[in-house]
């Protein structure tokens, strides 16, 4: 039987809860569904309509009336562009890793603190109410296997991938381009100009004198003046691409070793488990150090939940097959979660405890199948991507590859590090990441970041990684964020598709179509009311189809009871 996504939708009770970012206590309003089981194409489709995931749970913030509105926001890699503050950032680090060089210097100031933003900003923590999710009453776990018929017909991911493709979220790819070009002035009038300052020579450039000497020796050689000219023709200045910064040759014997390693975020995998307490000790010393939380709340229990769970059914393919990575990196892991709670949450030792981190980080909703040696290729899937330094697990990125695009789910390292502006460096490693893998799916060609809050002036750094584009709450197609930022200073809340004849078309809703689970079965929703004839849900399952999008609820099983 085909695998299906399996979700269990929660409506009613759209009450408001506690914003992060505005710190209101109740105005934060969202949407919410737990992912039993989840397809990563079916997880792309519903990011482009504006959800993200938190383990399991996964969301979609109420725009017209949350008090942050949360915009989706995406870097096309291929078409990155560095900005002289990310490029300092690159310098500073190749610095470390060959010099040993901590000093920070007067660029250190400035790239700080976009640094302490993309900390807090490239996780989800702040998206959703934690204790909410506790009191989610969810029904019993369901898997895969305990589908007992299929009355459906829906092609598989491999079939609709093309359709997904040509029917997925447009996107205006026209970014504004602006070149400001100071022309030489023709005006002879200039007092400067005119003047012949004391009727001194003027100051030459030290490069043009050395043009000049270097020319006179290649004339004394013999050369032609035009011969010699040529040699010495400046060359074209072309800029280092991202690549060229990350591939900057390092001394023979470089002060420090920075691995980078890619292992699939399952605790059932040894590529993961064995480094679970090195990745929680890090998480935990993050978060009491950098977001202040108590110790009791940084729990294995609540880092398994938010990092580790995830609602993917793939095949899960090491990325170093031969390697026990996963079950040997469990406890370096964990320590770090554990070491970065308690420096920048400021939680208590109590609060990050195994479970927590499990539960948060660790556990998966993603269909367990046997890892394959066949490929060394990432398949789709949640992974953790680590950063050892000198043989010690400084930083660790929680990533999901989906069909489309990498997406970003969180970034935590050990705070001792913080000189190296670790969360920008990770986000652009990560956009590398994106092109490389560009390479063997030629779909995947997007960085997603999460959520961009126009409204929070620290979160606005995110557009700075161009070119960007935001996700319009209405008709789910792509805007270059140039053409937004206007929009947003005058409202929080803005459509962002400027053509008003243009609709959300994968909103269109037909009951008929959609799919459920009952009693163990897959069938289309009319089938289901004619066997439980007392269900009084048809509201609740078109706001759920509305939301989820054509794409999904023609796919997706929602869960009934």
């Amino acid at each position: 039987m085909t695998q299906r996504s399996i979700v269990e939708y929660f409506s009613g009770g759209h009450k408001g809860y506690r914003c992060g970012y505005c710190n209101s206590t109740d105005s934060c309003f969202s949407h919410g569904m737990w992912a039993h089981g989840l397809t990563p194409l079916d997880y792309q489709n519903l990011i482009d309509r504006g959800w993200r995931r938190s383990g399991k749970y996964c969301y979609k913030p109420t725009m017209n009336v949350t008090c942050c509105p949360l915009y989706t926001i995406r870097c096309e890699a291929n078409k990155f562009v560095l900005t002289k503050s990310q490029k300092k950032v690159l310098k500073k680090v190749h610095r470390f890793l060959a010099y040993g060089d901590k000093s920070q210097g007067s660029e250190g100031a400035l790239t700080n603190k976009s640094d302490q933003d993309m900390e807090v900003s490239f996780e989800c923590s702040q998206d959703i109410d934690m204790q909410s999710l506790k009191r989610i009453k969810k029904t019993k776990t369901i898997n895969h296997s305990d589908i007992k018929a299929d009355q459906t017909e829906t092609c598989t991911d491999n079939q609709c991938i093309s359709d997904s493709q040509s029917g997925k979220c447009e996107s205006s790819e026209q970014t504004t381009k602006s070149s400001h070009t100071v022309q030489p002035s023709s005006d002879t009038s200039s007092p400067l100009k005119s003047s012949n300052l004391n009727s001194r020579p003027p100051c030459r450039k030290a490069k043009e004198i050395r043009k000049e000497r270097k020319l006179q020796k290649l004339l004394q050689k013999g050369m032609s003046e035009e011969e010699a000219s040529a040699c010495i023709k400046p060359k074209t200045n072309e800029s280092k691409s991202l690549e060229d910064f990350l591939h900057e040759p390092l001394p023979s014997k470089p002060a420090h070793k920075l691995e980078l390693r890619l292992v699939p975020s399952s605790s059932d995998n040894p590529l993961f488990s064995n480094h679970f307490e090195a990745s929680y000790s890090v998480y935990k010393n993050y978060q009491m150090t950098v977001h202040k939380d108590p110790a009791e709340k940084v729990t294995t229990k609540q880092f398994k939940r938010f990092l580790v769970t995830n609602p993917f059914q793939l095949r899960l393919v090491p990325c170093y097959p031969k390697s026990k990575e996963f079950h040997s990196s469990f406890d370096a892991t964990y320590n770090l979660y554990v070491k970065y709670q308690m420096a920048i949450h400021n939680d208590s030792e109590d609060d990050c405890n195994k479970e927590g981190y499990d539960m948060f980080l660790v556990e998966s909703p993603f269909e367990k199948q046997e890892a394959s040696s066949s490929s060394p290729e990432p398949s789709y899937g949640s992974y953790h991507q680590q950063y050892w330094l000198d043989g010690k697990l400084i930083a660790v990125a929680v990533l999901d590859i989906l069909p489309y695009c990498l997406s970003s789910v969180y970034f935590y390292y050990d705070p001792d590090y913080s000189f190296l502006s670790l969360g920008t460096y990770a986000a652009l490693r990560e956009i590398a990441f994106t092109c490389e893998l560009n390479k063997i799916y030629p779909d995947l060609q997007y960085y997603y970041m999460g959520y961009y809050i126009h409204s929070c002036i620290k979160m606005r750094y995110k557009g700075q990684y161009v070119p960007s584009f935001l996700l319009c709450p209405e008709t789910y197609i792509f805007q270059p964020i140039e053409k937004c930022r206007p929009l947003l200073d005058v409202s929080k809340y803005s459509r962002l598709e400027e053509d008003p004849t243009k609709e959300d078309a994968n909103g269109v809703v037909n009951l008929n179509d959609v799919l459920v689970l009952y009693d163990k079965t897959s069938m289309n929703y009319p089938v289901y009311k004619n066997l439980n004839k007392n269900a009084d849900d048809e509201d609740e399952v078109r706001e759920y189809a509305k939301l989820v999008g054509r794409k999904c609820y023609q796919k997706m099983l929602l869960f009934r009871e």
